[in-house]
């Protein structure tokens, strides 16, 4: 059994430790939303405005989940995709999109059959709830020790028609 705290013997505490997100996005607006709503449900957001900032990042840093938008500056993700797959990338890639239901779902299969681990898209505008659903259930993940979410695991995928959550 464990003495009690003094000044000397403090008691010992669980580091708290917050997963780093990167949020590519080239609305100013919805970066800094997706960003604020990644914080409040526990992760370290770094947002980045455009794939080419997004690339020098992920160089030098290491995410534990990215957040992208399906065109970026004009620019379609599958550029982005390949790259992440040349550099072996295994964490979870979340889209988001405004583009339409198939223009997301398509980029998803893109990055699935590049060997991404793609989770279920959220299409935009964002609600707010699915998004931190979404960003809760794949920290959990993370946090357990999942090298994965969602794609190739995930009961979304499964389904003929996934839910929005």
């Amino acid at each position: 059994m464990h003495s009690p705290a003094t000044d000397l013997v403090p008691t010992p505490r669980r580091i708290l430790w917050r997963n780093s997100v990167l949020v590519l996005d080239d609305d100013a607006a919805s970066r800094r939303a997706i960003s604020q709503f990644a914080a409040t449900v526990g992760w370290a957001p770094v947002a980045v405005p455009t794939f080419a900032d997004a690339e020098a990042m992920i160089e030098t840093h290491n995410f534990d989940c990215i957040v992208s938008e399906t065109t970026v500056g004009g620019r379609d993700v599958g550029e982005f995709f390949a790259a992440l797959a040349a550099l072996g990338c295994v964490i979870p890639v979340l889209i988001v999109g405004g583009a339409g239901r198939n223009v997301i779902d398509a980029a998803a299969d893109l990055g699935y059959g590049l060997g991404l681990h793609v989770c279920y898209p959220i299409e935009k505008p964002l609600a707010i709830s699915t998004l931190c659903d979404r960003l809760l259930r794949i920290n959990k993940r993370v946090l357990d020790g999942h090298e994965s979410c969602c794609h190739r695991d995930c009961h979304w995928r499964r389904s003929d028609r996934a839910p929005a959550a």
